[in-house]
């Protein structure tokens, strides 16, 4: 009653603004203090292996960062499913599947991907976050304009429908990775651009000028 009706359409757009900010900060900060992080990580690990330090150091690490992780994971989780059509049964199913997948990414990383180099992991999570940061973003428009907060740029950017619809399985899965929408508005393709573009511009800037210092 508060909200006149709208309390889920606020709810939705306070999740995935949350989520939103929360990517944002992530992606900026990380860019900033790679290097640090590696250069920590690379010491925690020394000191382990000489003996030297306490493997509840890196226990620790590593805790904290699942922590964040996973904090990070429940927002992106809830505001996706705040946005489907889908029951509990297709929404457990699903995380279920990505429980699975991030075991076997951890099983491959464990088994050899950790001798990449950390700069170019970087560089690719990062690009993987602003197309989430991006798919986010254009949630967010979708949900203010079915709430009427925002009423320009409605109409259809495309529509792919024919091609590749949304509730396919390449459909779900590219809409969870990089937010595809068969038939967007224009208003969730400037967000979508918008987003990305200034996450981006703001981590390039901030990287080089962590180099430069």
């Amino acid at each position: 009653n508060l909200a006149d009706g709208l309390g889920q359409d606020l709810m939705n757009a306070t999740i995935l603004g949350v989520a939103l900010l929360m990517l944002a900060w992530h992606t900026i900060w990380v860019s900033a203090h790679a290097q640090e992080m590696v250069k920590d990580a690379k010491r925690l690990g020394e000191e382990a292996n000489q003996g030297s330090g306490t493997l509840w150091a890196v226990a620790l690490a590593v805790a904290m960062t699942v922590l964040r992780e996973g904090a990070e994971t429940v927002l992106f989780v809830a505001g996706l499913v705040s946005g489907s059509t889908e029951g509990a049964v297709s929404v457990t199913a699903g995380a279920l599947m990505g429980l699975t997948l991030g075991v076997l990414a951890g099983w491959l990383i464990y088994s050899g991907l950790g001798r990449v180099q950390p700069r170019r992991l970087f560089a690719v999570t990062n690009v993987l976050i602003l197309l989430l940061a991006g798919s986010l973003a254009s949630q967010l428009a979708k949900t203010m304009q079915q709430a009427d907060w925002l009423n320009w740029l409605s109409d259809h950017a495309w529509d792919s429908s024919s091609l590749l619809t949304n509730d396919s399985l390449l459909g779900v899965l590219l809409h969870g990775v990089v937010g595809y929408d068969a038939s967007p508005s224009q208003l969730q393709v400037l967000f979508y651009v918008l987003t990305s573009t200034l996450i981006g511009l703001a981590a390039r800037q901030l990287r080089l000028r962590a180099k430069g210092s």
